[in-house]
């Protein structure tokens, strides 16, 4: 059975789940380590912000093996001599790394992207001069396989608890 973390965002009079990713999926590894497990947090545009510098950060690092694949693959394909079949061998070997990392790099892209689009809506409440009666800091929340179905009453349970964990 695999885990999920969820994201909902908060109305004004209960929350409404957004989305949800099962631990397979780049999104889940991208923010797993900022939620809590069977509970729900606000997502600050801080804590997204250095979420998505994270992302930006695999992203990059995923393109420059892809690179390193490919470059071994040239030298071996301009190689003289050796057997036809130990480069074929190291090729094809080198292309399932290639699109491993071509897996990969689409779910880091869509988390990216994912991570964006949040932002987008922290701000939109951050900016809005309609009458939105949130703060950015406690718009979005999120967290793996919470227990109960995220009210206000439990949220504030939840930070309470948290409160006197600290004394």
């Amino acid at each position: 059975m695999s885990q999920y973390i969820y994201f909902y965002i908060k109305g004004t009079e209960m929350f409404y789940q957004i989305s949800s990713y099962s631990a397979s999926t780049q999104i889940y590894k991208c923010f797993a380590d900022y939620a809590p497990y069977s509970a729900v947090v606000p997502l600050t545009a801080e804590a997204n912000s250095k979420i998505r510098t994270n992302i930006k950060s695999w992203i990059d690092t995923t393109k420059d093996r892809i690179k390193e694949c490919k470059d071994r693959i040239n030298i071996v394909k301009a190689m003289e001599g050796g057997s036809i079949s130990e480069k074929l061998e190291i090729i094809e070997n080198e292309m399932s790394y290639v699109k491993e990392y071509e897996i990969t790099l689409d779910g880091l892209e869509f988390a990216y992207s994912f991570s964006l689009i949040l932002q987008d809506m922290i701000d939109e409440v951050k900016y809005s001069d309609g009458p939105i009666p949130v703060d950015e800091d406690e718009y979005i929340y999120f967290g793996i396989e919470p227990e109960d179905y995220p009210t206000f009453k439990n949220i504030e349970e939840e930070e309470a608890e948290s409160y006197n964990d600290c004394f």
